[in-house]
């Protein structure tokens, strides 16, 4: 994007007369150097007001003064002449807002669909002392004349094109970087064993700085202050920091939320971020998990403690019972009699009462204590279940957030996209909203059922199926599935100083054009 330095190529109708007479032409400079300076406020200014710049920008006459005009003026005394002496251009080159690249055959303008974008754009040469704008600081390095500068701004165009101030405000500005917390796509950003951070966000900024030669910044840690304030999120509280100016700039896949626009500027998106509910996956029940779903209701811990107290019932029963004539365990040896006592206790609990006959008084309060035991665990045991299978019925009806809040079902999402959700979807989810601080708390709590539906980032669904979440058993998060159409979409950005904001977004922008950022993501 650096443009070439500006040598044009006159157009016929500007002939050069060699040598001209001394005489002719130092009363030629001595015309032209007492023209006026065309600036807001000269009688010129009410012919073209426009042609001659905004009032804080005023154009100018660059060729007014003597020592500058007698540098450039060509021998005939009609025209500028150029340093490397190939072109040369009238007297009130520059002087007033023109497309002077495109009048005056500029060769990047020569339209075989390799010119820069700004060659009908209009602009003029400008006082960079009185100018209040940021004027280009190139434009007079074709001729033998210095300390002046063009402006596009000034004749109502964006200087698009003006790179030299842009690569000078990083080069100059950027001295500090921050990271958050490693990301949950599992890599966009890392950190590595050695402490370094890498991923495709990280990968893409640090060559992006190398092109330009940017020197190294220093890494300074997000503040403790700022990580108490935004406990559920490292990269708010990155954010948190660049608007207290303790840093410069964070690096990361940040999602420029509105909440986090409003402490910082962002740079330009580096891509959008879609995100999807998340639902337990309805795939066809085995034999195996059927009979496992039998034993949903109670822990196992439960169904340990249970069986212990029935065995235990079943031994005071055959104790009492034994020392009974015509009893329930007459005749039998006490192995015996313990073990065909536990069998009918175990069988009254799975039968849901008993089936024991008894003679003795202590033995029946016995059994009556065994009856309501049953009783108290069948009705704990039928309440769970029926749960569990109301839970599986909302699963399988869920696809979307109206849906989930019509059904009064729990949402873990990440805290930092709470507000931009609700404001998205119109939808209070005061009481149903779960807020986390990454994709593998979310994942977590709905296998403990703390949620019925997680909203995670599709980035965040792949890792979690990739294991990324939980090395140990990378196949513990393929029981679940997005669902429905995407709920929401983010930009991802970076939060920068505002100073450097336009600049950045400059750099990145440009790269992101390039491909530069999809490679990156492709490597990591």
């Amino acid at each position: 994007l650096n443009r070439p330095p500006l040598t044009f190529a006159m157009p016929t109708q500007h002939h050069h007369v060699q040598g001209c007479p001394r005489a002719l032409r130092f009363l030629m400079i001595a015309l032209v150097a007492r023209l006026p300076s065309r600036a807001a406020g000269d009688s010129h200014a009410a012919e073209d007001e426009g042609a001659l710049g905004d009032a804080d920008c005023p154009c100018i006459n660059p060729w007014a003064a003597p020592e500058v005009l007698g540098a450039v003026l060509d021998e005939s005394g009609n025209c500028l002449r150029t340093l490397s002496g190939d072109a040369c251009f009238p007297t009130d080159y520059g002087t007033t807002c023109a497309a002077w690249d495109e009048l005056y055959n500029n060769p990047r303008c020569s339209g075989d669909g390799s010119a820069d974008g700004d060659c009908s754009l209009e602009w003029c040469y400008v006082d960079r002392a009185t100018c209040t704008r940021r004027p280009r600081a190139t434009g007079l390095a074709s001729f033998n004349a210095t300390g002046l500068a063009l402006s596009y701004t000034t004749c109502g165009n964006l200087d698009w094109y003006n790179v030299d101030d842009l690569e000078r405000i990083i080069k100059r500005d950027l001295r500090r970087i921050s990271f958050p917390g490693d990301s949950g796509s599992g890599f966009t950003l890392l950190t590595m064993d050695d402490g370094t951070k890498r991923g495709s966000v990280v990968d893409f900024t640090r060559e992006a700085l190398d092109k330009l030669g940017v020197a190294s910044p220093t890494v300074v840690s997000v503040s403790a202050d700022s990580k108490r304030r935004f406990p559920l999120s490292s990269f708010t509280a990155c954010v948190h920091d660049v608007a207290l100016n303790r840093t410069d700039l964070c690096i990361g896949n940040f999602w420029s939320t509105p909440s986090r626009r409003v402490l910082t500027p962002f740079t330009s998106e580096l891509y959008q971020d879609l995100f999807y509910l998340v639902s337990f996956a309805e795939d066809g029940t085995s034999v195996g998990e059927l009979i496992g779903r039998a034993f949903e209701p109670f822990t196992y811990g439960a169904w340990l403690g249970i069986a212990g107290l029935t065995v235990a019932v079943s031994v005071a029963i055959y104790a009492v019972e034994a020392k009974e004539e015509d009893g329930e365990f007459e005749g039998m040896p006490p192995h015996r009699g313990v073990i065909s006592s536990a069998y009918l206790a175990m069988s009254s609990l799975l039968g849901g009462g008993s089936i024991y006959r008894l003679r003795s008084v202590a033995a029946k309060v016995i059994d009556i204590s065994l009856g309501v035991f049953i009783l108290v665990v069948v009705a704990s045991y039928t309440a769970q279940l029926a749960s569990s299978l109301v839970k599986s019925a909302s699963r399988a009806r869920i696809d979307s957030i109206d849906a989930g809040v019509q059904a009064r079902v729990k949402f873990c999402a990440l805290a930092a996209i709470r507000e931009t959700l609700v404001a998205s979807t119109q939808q209070s989810l005061d009481d149903l909203y779960v807020p986390v601080e990454n994709a593998k708390d979310a994942l977590e709590l709905m296998d403990k059922g703390e949620c019925t539906l997680a909203i995670l980032s599709a980035n965040n669904i792949e890792a979690a199926h990739r294991g990324v979440h939980t090395p140990e058993n990378p196949s513990a998060h393929c029981n679940k599935v997005r669902v429905g159409e995407p709920v929401l979409s983010i930009s991802n950005a970076m939060p920068v100083r505002g100073e450097l904001a336009q600049a950045m977004s400059w750099l990145l922008a440009q790269r992101v054009y390039l491909g530069a950022y999809t490679l990156a993501e492709a490597r990591a």
